[in-house]
């Protein structure tokens, strides 16, 4: 993979953790 791609998945990876948490809250 490319390092695009990872910095991608892994940005997409927190933003969903980040919108997870908010909702529980």
């Amino acid at each position: 993979m490319s390092t695009y791609q990872v910095q991608h998945e892994y940005h997409s990876f927190i933003q969903e953790t980040i919108e997870a948490g908010l909702i529980r809250n």
